[in-house]
């Protein structure tokens, strides 16, 4: 049900949340995987290491000096970004899987029990709870409108930052383990059941759908005209975003488990059988593809102005030139690696599922 005068209201947040500062691990809502910062040229070493108790699946967020990720145990850590020193951590119903995000002073996140949190990033103080309705694989999103939600149980919900209050809430059919991204006033998201979908972001009203062959358990990317993903059946696809008509598809060697990253007019994609490709956005034609080893990767590649960062559970790192495909280095952790890296300033940051935060930077 919606708030009765929801259009004053959203219009009062798409002004509170656009002069905030909003911190997301995929970049910006759009889920674009791209930053524009310059990364190492050469294998990174290891500025400082958190080591959990507890295995990390989220990836790592950066925000007011601090590094955030989310535990199985169910702990939201804020570890200082200097030194890799707990500042603070709060322990919520079950288990973290999402990576947080934050916004003008707070930390927001949900938990497998289906609780969203909003936290205060100085000190973790709750500051509101409630209950989205399904467990919460993906990480929330913060839009123009509000905070989004997309669960287990197919419901997707938009949410005030502010107090927790729930604008809208849509039953879309699949499961959803990849936060939406936000395009043409709607979210766009993808599901277990293969659906690529579009909700109006003010309204929570379908506004197209758009089968593929299989899951689709990595997140989409979007652009201004178009919307790209990945899914199980081996394909990548852009559609048109207006009106979710494909507008081409690339057939890969092996299924997606993860998202695209979008940028430099091209979008790059990781198979579970360890092979990137980089395509052109436009028409989806191969401009190189790069095998880069035999392991699983389901965390959605990272793109800088000079690097693509792909991910492994191996707990590798390879570091490719985005115009070629060349290796550019390569670095080993310890367990797999199910979150995307963070670029940030002159520091990588990387989690993985033997419960570590690594802060890496050149050597």
């Amino acid at each position: 049900m919606i708030r009765p005068g929801i259009a004053i209201l959203l219009t009062l947040l798409l002004s509170a949340c656009g002069g905030g500062t909003v911190v997301m691990e995929r970049a910006d809502s759009q889920r674009s995987g791209y930053f524009s910062q310059r990364l190492f040229t050469s294998a990174p070493m290891v500025d400082w290491t958190y080591q959990s108790r507890n295995e990390i699946r989220g990836g790592a967020l950066v925000a007011d000096r601090q590094v955030f990720a989310g535990t199985e145990a169910g702990e939201l850590l804020a570890l200082d970004i200097r030194s890799g020193q707990l500042n603070w951590r709060f322990e919520a119903e079950s288990a973290i899987r999402g990576t947080p995000v934050a916004a003008d002073g707070r930390v927001f996140f949900g938990d497998m029990s289906g609780q969203i949190y909003a936290l205060d990033l100085q000190d973790g103080r709750l500051i509101w709870q409630e209950t989205a309705g399904g467990a919460l694989t993906a990480p929330l999103q913060m839009t123009d409108l509000g905070l989004v939600s997309a669960d287990g149980n197919g419901l997707i919900s938009l949410w005030d930052p502010e107090d927790g209050y729930r604008f809208w809430q849509t039953p879309t059919g699949g499961s959803v383990h990849a936060a939406v991204a936000e395009g043409q006033g709607m979210v766009v998201f993808g599901n277990s059941r293969g659906q690529m979908q579009a909700l109006a972001l003010a309204t929570g009203e379908p506004r197209w759908d758009f089968e593929f062959g299989d899951a689709l358990h990595g997140g989409v990317a979007l652009d201004r005209q178009f919307g790209y993903t990945a899914s199980l059946d081996g394909t990548v696809r852009g559609l048109y975003l207006n009106v979710g008509v494909e507008n081409w598809k690339f057939e890969g060697r092996a299924g997606f488990s993860a998202g695209v990253a979008k940028g430099r007019d091209r979008v790059f994609a990781a198979d579970r059988g360890g092979r990137v490709y980089a395509l052109r956005d436009d028409l989806g034609l191969r401009i190189w593809e790069r095998q880069i080893g035999q392991r699983w990767i389901s965390a959605a590649p990272t793109l800088s102005r000079n690097a693509l960062l792909v991910a492994d559970h191996g707990g590798q790192i390879t570091a490719l030139d985005p115009d070629d495909g060349q290796v550019l280095w390569q670095w080993q952790g310890d367990g797999a690696i199910s979150g995307s890296p963070l670029p940030h300033r002159h520091r990588l940051f990387v989690t993985t599922r033997a419960g570590n935060v690594y802060a890496l930077r050149s050597r």
